[in-house]
């Protein structure tokens, strides 16, 4: 239940982050409020980001994405080019990662994308960022059959998010490693 901006933002990363796809689709009816409440803060970017991939990973699971969510993806992609333009420090790394899950999407080869998230992030303070865009990474590379690649991936993340004090994540990540080893 939506009850102020902030609560929101937090809200709609943590989902995120630790796939609670049953909650991803309530989120989206928050965007606008949540922009009229924040607007200018960067929480709101945060949280469009978020809402964008989620949009994205839902679309690939069911195989497709309707005309509609495609269309809502483009225009929160395309504020995301706008952000990065003017501050590509802090918003390159989330655009490259929406990049690489729509070229996903459509069939395309995203691996340099997702290259190009990492290094785009270089040595951002937000750990969650790089460990979100190793943690996709490697979920791409599994799909692609490189097991040994996605575990580095894993690790990477699990780093990350250990750093970051993301505790539960961590321990998804743990099962998904045991998973991927068998």
């Amino acid at each position: 239940e939506y009850r102020h901006g902030w609560q929101a933002v937090s809200t709609i990363i943590a989902a995120l982050l630790l796939d609670q796809q049953h909650l991803w689709h309530s989120f989206y009816q928050w965007e606008s409020q949540l922009e009229n409440e924040l607007a200018g803060y960067f929480g709101v970017s945060e949280a469009l980001f978020c809402t964008a991939l989620m949009r994205l990973i839902q679309a690939q699971q069911q195989g497709a994405i309707s005309k509609r969510r495609r269309l809502e993806v483009e225009q929160l992609e395309s504020r995301l080019e706008i952000w990065a333009r003017h501050c590509p420090a802090n918003f390159n790394g989330q655009l490259f990662l929406l990049q690489a899950e729509k070229a996903r999407l459509d069939g395309q080869l995203a691996g340099r994308l997702f290259e190009q998230a990492l290094a785009a992030t270089g040595e951002q303070p937000f750990g969650f960022h790089k460990a979100l865009i190793y943690e996709r990474y490697a979920e791409y590379l599994s799909a692609y059959d490189q097991p040994s690649l996605a575990r580095f991936c894993f690790n990477e993340a699990r780093w990350y998010y250990e750093k970051w004090g993301a505790d539960t994540k961590v321990k998804q990540l743990v099962q998904r490693l045991a998973l991927l080893a068998k």
